[in-house]
């Protein structure tokens, strides 16, 4: 994982409410009113002289994605309790969030021992050490620039629009709805979180790009799992970045995408998990609107419904050629809207700003930055990177 100390202003701690402050687009999207519940949105944090995340969750309970206060310690409760120890992190309490586990939680965030005032903390990416990161492409363009991707006749397009997740997308480049997911996947070192530095190596990419992501975070782990059943499997959902290189993923390598896709800092993610259970929008996640913003600008505005193989086609799929577990990360594809595909095309540079939000999970803020720049402030004692972001731009806030 690309090592950050996450925002900071001026010396002094940014609260991390604002990486959950939603933003309006210039259409805000309807959203269907909130039921009060004791939503469960879970964190990895640290506090003061905290050497390593700890696992958490944000209270007070049912309260909007900007209105969090506190931030429990799950750890310290679960070993107060006489629960399963959390020595693990994320992947400890996911792999055993059972009813019984749900209970602990939702006690434990009812308990004033283990608060720390959330503008204290730093939040980090939920889940830094996921057995897999599987990825549902968009295209397949074996050995091809994205402009000659564009020339192709009809017949050829039927070739490379396999994988291609978002109905959307697929009207946008004008390519037929494939058949099948196409899978890929990143390493776990390419993870970062809210507020930490995107890496721009410029010695090794110019054509940088977004996409904003619905992520999958698997709970119950499996093999050959049935459709019907997948959603057992999965524990919640997160906001992904799927930062991705497009000159070495379509024009170097042999055509091979991993270079593109997996450098350090290309998977942001966070700022929360929200668990599957906790309403009706957030069952299967069918219905949940998703954008990126550029410097303020929006660059994608779509939504869940668009989704080609929807979460539970997904685990199905995957699951018959390799087995999941818990804390497992599954990005499921981006809409249209992205770089690459714009004329002229759009690529990120040094000191870009990139959003990206999905309603009801939070949203990431993240800087692009000169490698060689960042390099400069790496600290001689292997101490946390701290070149984060100063704060949301004023142009992606209310």
């Amino acid at each position: 994982m690309l090592a950050c100390m996450g925002p900071r202003s001026s010396g002094t701690m940014l609260n991390n409410s604002a990486a959950l402050t939603p933003t309006l687009t210039p259409t805000p999207p309807t959203r269907a009113p909130r039921r009060p519940r004791s939503m469960v949105r879970l964190v990895s944090f640290t506090a003061g002289a905290d050497a390593a995340p700890r696992v958490g969750v944000l209270i007070p309970l049912g309260a909007a994605e900007y209105a969090h206060t506190h931030v429990v310690d799950l750890v310290a409760a679960f070993a107060a309790d006489g629960g399963p120890p959390l020595t693990g992190g994320m992947r400890t309490l996911l792999s055993s969030l059972d009813s019984s586990s749900g209970i602990r939680v939702r006690t434990a965030a009812q308990d004033g021992r283990w608060r720390t005032a959330l503008a204290d903390t730093r939040l980090h990416a939920p889940i830094t050490d996921p057995e897999k990161i599987i990825c549902g492409a968009r295209h397949q363009f074996p050995m091809l620039a994205c402009h000659r991707a564009r020339a192709l006749t009809e017949a050829n397009r039927s070739r490379i629009a396999v994988g291609m997740n978002y109905h959307d997308h697929c009207a946008e480049i004008g390519v037929a709805v494939p058949k099948e997911p196409v899978l890929f996947g990143k390493f776990a070192s390419s993870i970062t979180g809210p507020g930490c530095p995107i890496p721009l190596d410029e010695d090794l990419t110019s054509e940088l790009d977004f996409e904003v992501e619905l992520c999958i975070v698997v709970g119950k782990g499996g093999r050959r799992i049935p459709k019907e059943r997948a959603l057992e499997h999965i524990a919640g959902w997160t906001v992904a970045h799927d930062v991705s290189a497009r000159d070495l993923q379509l024009k170097r390598n042999g055509g091979q995408w991993l270079l593109g896709k997996t450098g350090d800092g290309y998977s942001p993610i966070g700022p929360c998990i929200v668990t599957r259970d906790e309403g009706p929008e957030f069952r299967d996640a069918g219905s949940l609107g998703l954008r990126t913003f550029l410097n303020g600008d929006v660059m994608q505005n779509s939504n869940t419904s668009q989704l080609v193989f929807k979460p539970a086609d997904v685990i199905e799929w995957a699951s018959r050629y390799f087995s999941l577990t818990a804390g497992d990360l599954i990005f499921t594809g981006t809409p249209g809207g992205v770089g690459v595909f714009r004329k002229p095309p759009l690529h990120l540079k040094d000191g870009d700003e990139v959003v990206v939000e999905i309603d009801g999970l939070g949203r990431l803020h993240n800087t692009v930055r000169s490698a060689a720049k960042l390099a400069g402030l790496q600290p001689s004692s292997g101490a946390q990177l701290s070149g984060g972001v100063p704060g949301p731009s004023k142009r992606a806030r209310l």
